[in-house]
């Protein structure tokens, strides 16, 4: 047995105050701040804080008939642990929604009776407060952080029943309340520890760049390392430049240790293209990738980078961990699926995979104990039946022009090109006329390279004929988008809706709402620069712009230089700024450096990434609550997809008004 699970083993035997710990709980990305006191002392101090705080809404409640729920949101994990520690002791049903924005907490159907969540979500929270009688209180999960030499203490270990309630993600209609219980959850933890073990350094840290507000990253993130003793990261990280810094640096806690990365496809692969970050190779002990497979490319060059290879992991929020793969270039048999222990799998009649498993609540399962997936699968010449190939998915097969086709065929035949990375395809629905196959193309460097000379109608022509050997005329895709990558949510999914707006009518489509409306003082209307948007989230717009060779603008203030004036720059960042993140009111302009001048002809990538609200001190003292825009304009060698970036023209921050969003918001409805 080894060290690890020993110690999982003793943490969910042993009563809290009984457990043990040398190493703080967490640690912070953050290397300015020295002040955070994540030791386990502080976790059980902030966990009793809390559970008083839970029984005293319960005895005031009275109601003995329904079970308490409390809905849980916060982006800091040693918060979110010490919460969750305080409901599981006081016996209270936990709700963890995948986001907090208002319209998606409007739409779970979940009873709610009170709110711990951070306090810049609590505009998003009030809605929800309204809609429900049963609501009674929302708080802030840091306020119960105060100094306290009360701890945690029952007689009794962690509860293996009580209900986590969490969501599936969503990707084509309203997200499925999962209800779990902590023996699902806990069961899982050491199933990872015992799959897993001399994969990776006992005494690694855990870093992560998914949220704990679902099951791959509640798990991975922070109940696996928190009951194995393995301190792990507080904050995601949205950007690999977090993780090299932290480490590079030489980072409390972080600068001798090997560290475990728990990612995803669509990070792992963006970050791939990150300069600087192969310098991890000899850090990194072990990558965990979920949310979809990793694509062949991506995932042999991650193993030639670091070498070893991503652990994948197949699983849901309905079923857990399913299996687990590792691709090793060079030896195809590794891109099959292997059953973690105690799961069983069967084929149904349409060849789609049934498992039973200890992992999926009983409500879900059918009479005979299985739970049925839609994932298509072939089991290899293999007597054991632990291993499997996914073939796709069953409920991607449409009919069009009343013929059958499956999507999942159709991205397998476009991904067998050489231009090609990634592919999805999708059936746009439109009132009053027919169904239209569309696909989204992800293009590897030699692909940009075609597309760049050869222009998008030869392409789509090349791509139509390579689709013909496989499908009827009739079945290829009609509307082609070509993306340096999909694009994504916070919990790292590419949804039907965002690959819908890929194909939006362009008059009604905003991407290229910065060069529309240069400012009023230039009295100018018309488009002025080429422009395409590469990457959008809800945290990051990148916008590649190309300048004219000639035009006033570059004289408008400096009639001796032609160059790009800074009120120009600053105009396009407040348009996207205030497109894409949130319709709001300047505040004020801080950090802003001009490099280097931007000159007629170049090409230049504006960066803007919205950070969380927060208050900044104002004139007078005041305090205000605002949200900062981080901005970069780098000049590109080329206006293509694969272009290098080279040196920062200019850089900075802009403030605006938090507090004007909520009025907004709410005067909207």
């Amino acid at each position: 047995m080894t060290t690890c699970l020993h110690t999982i083993q003793e943490r969910l035997s042993l009563p809290l105050s009984a457990w043990d710990s040398l190493n703080d709980v967490c640690f912070s990305l953050q290397l300015e701040d020295d002040s955070r006191d994540y030791s386990l002392h502080a976790l059980l101090a902030l966990s009793h804080n809390i559970a008083q705080w839970f029984n005293a809404l319960k005895a005031k409640k009275g109601t003995q008939d329904t079970r308490f729920s409390v809905l849980l949101f916060h982006d800091n994990s040693f918060y979110m642990a010490g919460a969750l520690l305080a409901a599981n002791v006081c016996g209270v049903r936990i709700i963890l929604p995948a986001s907090c924005q208002e319209n998606y907490l409007l739409s779970l159907d979940v009873r709610v009776d009170c709110v711990l969540a951070s306090e810049e979500n609590f505009s998003s929270i009030q809605p929800l407060l309204k809609s429900t009688s049963e609501l009674s209180a929302i708080k802030n999960i840091a306020s119960f952080l105060t100094p306290s030499t009360s701890l945690l203490n029952v007689s009794e270990p962690l509860k293996q029943q009580g209900d986590i309630v969490l969501f599936t993600s969503g990707s084509t209609s309203k997200p499925v309340a999962i209800i779990k219980t902590w023996q699902h959850l806990f069961d899982e933890v050491q199933l990872l520890e015992q799959s897993f073990t001399g994969h990776f350094d006992e005494a690694a840290l855990f870093y992560a760049t998914v949220s704990h507000q679902h099951i791959y990253g509640l798990l991975f993130r922070l109940l696996w390392p928190l009951l194995s003793a393995r301190p792990f990261q507080d904050l995601v990280m949205p950007y690999p430049e977090s993780l090299i810094g932290h480490v590079s640096d030489g980072a409390k806690d972080a600068a001798n240790d090997s560290l475990v990365l728990v990612s995803s496809p669509a990070q792992l692969t963006r970050w791939l293209d990150h300069e600087d970050f192969s310098v991890l190779a000899s850090k990194t002990s072990a990558i965990f990738s979920s949310g979809g497979p990793l694509a062949n490319e991506a995932a042999i060059t991650l193993s030639r980078r670091f070498k070893r290879a991503a652990i994948e992991v197949y699983g849901s929020t309905e079923t857990g961990g399913i299996a687990w793969r590792q691709k090793q270039p060079g030896n195809q048999y590794s891109a099959v699926w292997r059953l973690f222990s105690g799961i069983q799998l069967k084929l149904q009649a349409n060849g789609c995979l049934s498992i039973q498993s200890p992992l999926v609540p009983d409500y879900l399962c059918e009479a005979d104990g299985y739970y049925l997936t839609q994932d298509k699968v072939v089991l290899p010449p293999d007597e054991s039946r632990q291993l499997f190939e996914l073939m796709g998915r069953a409920d991607r097969v449409i009919k069009l022009e009343e013929k059958r086709l499956s999507l999942d065929d159709v991205e397998r035949v476009l991904m067998s090109s050489s231009w090609v990375a990634q592919a999805r395809a999708l059936v746009i629905k439109q009132t009053g006329k027919r169904d239209t196959l569309s696909v989204v193309v992800v293009l590897n460097g030699s692909g940009f390279d075609y597309l760049n000379t050869q222009g998008k109608q030869q392409l789509v022509k090349q791509l139509k004929q390579l689709a013909l050997k496989s499908f009827e005329r009739v079945l290829l895709p009609r509307k082609w988008r070509f993306v340096d990558a999909l694009p994504v949510n916070t919990q790292s999914k590419t949804t039907q809706l965002m690959l819908e707006a890929l194909f939006e009518d362009k008059n009604k489509n905003t991407a290229s709402i910065n060069m529309q409306a240069l400012p009023s003082l230039m009295e100018r209307s018309q488009p002025f620069a080429q422009q395409y948007i590469k990457e959008q989230s809800d945290n990051t717009i990148i916008s590649c712009i190309h300048l004219p060779l000639e035009d006033d603008v570059f004289t408008s203030h400096f009639s001796q230089i032609a160059l790009l004036p800074g009120v120009v720059q600053l105009e396009w960042v407040m348009q996207l700024a205030q497109h894409w993140f949130e319709k709001t009111a300047f505040v004020g302009l801080q950090r802003f450096k001009f490099k280097g001048p931007m000159l007629p002809g170049q090409s230049v990538q504006l960066k803007l990434s919205c950070q969380h609200k927060r208050k900044e001190k104002q004139l007078l003292g005041l305090e205000k609550m605002t949200y900062t825009v981080t901005f970069e304009y780098r000049k590109m060698s080329s206006f293509s997809q694969q272009a290098e970036l080279l040196t920062v023209f200019s850089s900075g921050q802009l403030l605006f008004d938090a507090q004007l969003v909520d009025e907004v918001c709410s005067s909207d409805k």
